[in-house]
């Protein structure tokens, strides 16, 4: 007998690209594209861990079109490696300390899985828009509007998701995505700070 092995890759990741549609799209099949078991739960970290190498990436551009000629620091290309997992796995960690409080524990688990996926179609045309930065202003200011429409489309991401899986009453939907922004600024200021002249 075979284990089973812990993730198909390309049929996981698909399917779940499927399900993310869906559910933007007031889809009620999206649930397909998603296993919501105990062992779906943990996969799912599997999204943030392959979003990251597109995150350093994203990193890199930027720091290639600042360094004025001191090439890349593989230092800093580290922390935002850290920066990304603590942004992603953070915030999960968040919600389930609230989520009893708040009387949502029960879709805890589906929210997590929803929302660990998506940060790698987050990341992923994120890392494919920062190739505007090289092409001089006309491409910094494209990627600058394209980087507001991923942002945008994050925060609907996390309310879609809270909304189907653990609450529909104003509040606590509200909480959830106002932490979600927040702690990603947390993050990206703390990490800035700490990094400041490296």
């Amino acid at each position: 007998m075979h284990a089973e092995p812990p993730l198909r890759a390309g049929s996981d990741i698909v399917r779940v690209a499927r399900g993310l549609g869906r559910l933007l799209r007031f889809d009620a099949r999206w649930v397909e594209g998603f296993d919501f078991s105990m062992r779906g739960f943990l996969q799912s970290f599997y999204g943030p861990l392959l979003a990251m190498p597109f995150y350093v990436f994203y990193i890199a551009m930027v720091q290639s079109t600042q360094a004025s000629g001191r090439g890349l620091s593989a230092l800093v290309l580290g922390v935002a490696a850290g920066e990304h997992l603590l942004d992603a796995f953070g915030y999960i960690l968040i919600i389930a300390v609230i989520s009893r409080p708040l009387r949502v524990g029960a879709g805890f688990s589906a929210f997590a899985t929803v929302v660990n996926w998506s940060s790698l179609f987050l990341n992923a045309p994120l890392a494919v828009a920062s190739l505007l930065l090289m092409g001089g202003q006309d491409g910094l200011e494209g990627f600058g509007l394209f980087g507001l429409l991923l942002v945008c489309l994050s925060v609907y991401v996390i309310w879609r998701a809270a909304r189907e899986t653990l609450t529909r009453e104003i509040a606590p939907l509200a909480l959830v995505v106002v932490l979600a922004v927040a702690w990603s600024t947390v993050v990206d200021q703390v990490v800035g700070w700490a990094t400041a002249g490296l």
